[in-house]
């Protein structure tokens, strides 16, 4: 395949014929096309340069795919791949061989390239929500979702707002002993069994204490 590059801001139209005579050649991949008008004077150019097409396959039940298309050859191509909710990217597969197994890919461009994506499917995962101590915060929680367990498909993403009573702070998320995040409103991608407690504290009494 070749592609064509204007080199010319020039708005009119040509038409090219037996171009290939009037080529100059750059480096093994790439050339320019002198085109020229009834006189003889060269009016455009084109830079042409060597392209390869990258194909790539995936199941569509389980994800959908990016980057296909043609692509210089010396140049770099990216990919990505984005699992259907319920599954996972597993690895690129150049015919039998995994080339990558991240879900988003760049690699040198050398030929037309056959790329398939795979995907398998994952089971549930459990997201568990609790708060340390109800008289002092909540959590906002979007439409299906309860305190307590939740089943949800792999890959879920949540979102999830710590509400501190008057008098009351919010001290953080965590999982466990481990603080998790400190930010009042978060997004969880749920792709692990996931156990969240909204921390409060009371202000009024911490002060107190102080003083």
């Amino acid at each position: 395949a070749t592609i064509f590059y204007s080199n010319t801001t020039s708005t009119a139209n040509f038409t090219i014929t037996a171009c290939w005579l009037n080529a100059s050649k750059i480096d093994d991949n790439s050339a320019y096309i002198h085109v020229y008008n009834g006189d003889g004077v060269a009016v455009f150019k084109l830079s042409v340069v060597v392209a390869a097409t990258v194909t790539l396959n995936c199941d569509a039940t389980m994800g959908t795919v990016e980057g296909a298309g043609d692509y210089a050859v010396g140049g770099n191509a990216t990919v990505k791949a984005v699992p259907a909710l319920g599954h996972s990217f597993v690895a690129w597969l150049n015919g039998a061989d995994t080339v990558s197994t991240k879900a988003e890919y760049t690699f040198p461009v050398e030929k037309d390239v056959t790329l398939n994506a795979v995907f398998q499917a994952e089971a549930n995962k459990t997201l568990t929500l609790a708060v340390n101590d109800a008289k002092l915060g909540s959590i906002t929680l979007p439409e299906g979702i309860v305190m307590g367990e939740n089943s949800l498909a792999y890959g879920t993403k949540v979102a999830l707002t710590a509400v501190p009573v008057e008098g009351a702070t919010f001290n953080g998320w965590y999982n466990g002993d481990a603080l998790y995040a400190t930010d009042y409103t978060i997004e969880v991608a749920v792709t692990d069994d996931l156990a969240l407690t909204a921390i409060f504290v009371n202000v009024l009494k911490v002060e107190y204490v102080l003083n």
